[in-house]
């Protein structure tokens, strides 16, 4: 019988949001130190000794994630039609609005649930062609305190 085995490994990124609807302080600019878990199930691989083996995983996620998210404004993408944020700080240079990263899309509102999610249908995809295993936990920190959890 063959067991499967769950491995997790922690990414860190810096971006900022905006979350126009909330009542409290989000509804203005604000950056994080986003602290990401991804993990994976599958079996051990008997010659590896490996469910994956983590410098693949950090390949993998960084490449479809942590890569185009850090140092980014994750959103609203256009700040400033939202009726809510007025705030020249969250401008670009020209006064332009930061344009959010492609793989969230425009559009995209970036809660922590929402991120999650995006992770989950990106990090899906980047995993596909590797049948050995399979996506199965993640977890978003924006603080400490404060965390965003998929698992299956």
């Amino acid at each position: 019988m063959s067991q499967e085995i769950e491995v997790k490994k922690e990414f860190r990124f810096c971006a900022s949001h905006v979350l126009p609807r909330h009542n409290g302080q989000c509804a203005r600019c604000h950056g994080h130190e986003w602290v990401l878990t991804i993990g994976v199930k599958g079996p051990v691989d008997p010659e590896t000794g490996f469910v994956i083996d983590y410098a693949d995983l950090k390949e993998i996620v960084n490449e479809a994630i942590v890569d185009k998210l850090d140092h980014q404004h994750l959103g609203p993408h256009a700040l400033a039609d939202e009726e809510h944020v007025r705030d020249t700080a969250i401008l670009g240079e020209k006064g332009y609005p930061y344009q959010v990263p492609s793989i969230l899309g425009k559009g995209f509102y970036p809660s922590s649930e929402n991120l999650v999610l995006r992770f989950v249908e990106i990090l899906s995809k980047a995993f596909n062609p590797v049948k050995a295993f399979r996506l199965s936990y993640v977890s978003l920190k924006e603080t400490c305190t404060s965390e965003a959890i998929w698992q299956v």
